[in-house]
């Protein structure tokens, strides 16, 4: 028995999660079935990180670039606009189109780093897929992890 399909905008409970299909979708789709794959939790993609003992879950920005490849086929992503430097954080924007039956559709965001943050990769290219991932969270890549 499927489940029903739920509302756009409604992400669903971390008991219902997805696997890819086996072959990528049909490239040009209704937008609205392209935005119902991009909602569904894709725990396979997750990876956790620990803070003040907890475990934070979090989906790199590999995992949301093969779920927009799998659901959204010839999806397109850009950085747009200046690198910026604003009280010594970098901010970068990003924006993500998606080619539907209907159209084309484009959602951009920012993503910041401090500029002297230790730890893996350069500030530039750290805001740069934070903006990546933020912009894909427009989408609708993740949001069930901000339900939990």
């Amino acid at each position: 028995m499927q489940a029903k399909p739920r509302p756009l905008g409604s992400a669903p409970r971390a008991s219902q999660s997805h696997a890819l299909p086996e072959k990528p979708r049909n490239y040009l789709r209704p937008l609205a079935e392209i935005q119902e794959d991009l909602y569904k939790e894709y725990a396979v993609f997750v990876r956790h990180f620990t803070k003040g003992g907890r475990q934070i879950p979090f989906l790199p920005w590999e995992g949301v670039a093969k779920i927009l490849d799998w659901c959204a086929p010839g999806w397109e992503g850009r950085p747009f606009g200046p690198v910026t430097e604003i009280d010594g954080m970098v901010v970068v924007g990003y924006e993500i189109t998606i080619h539907a039956q209907e159209g084309t559709f484009s959602r951009a965001s920012y993503g910041r780093e401090d500029l002297d943050k230790q730890g893996f990769g350069d500030s530039i290219a750290n805001a740069e897929r934070n903006a990546f991932k933020r912009a894909a969270g427009l989408w609708g890549v993740g949001r069930w992890l901000q339900d939990d």
